[in-house]
């Protein structure tokens, strides 16, 4: 096993990890995250952590009458 990792070349300086990190998703990524407490659905976690932008924007949209009298109640 030793002797085949060493055959592979691979160079782990050139392994480039990117986390795109700005307020707006922290923003959406906290609000995710308190919506699938609230509603108790443990499961949908996970989905908050990998895509916090569209988890927070299909939520919006679902349940926008109540969004509405939120914002301009």
């Amino acid at each position: 096993m030793n002797s085949m990792l060493s055959k592979i070349n691979i160079d782990t300086n050139k392994i480039i990890t990117f986390a795109h990190l700005t307020p707006t998703r922290s923003f959406l990524f906290g609000a995710g995250l308190y919506y699938s407490i609230s509603i108790e659905k443990y499961w949908q976690i996970p989905l908050v952590f990998l895509f916090p932008s569209a988890y927070a924007g299909y939520h919006t949209f679902k349940n926008r009458e109540e969004v509405k009298k939120f914002i301009f109640s």
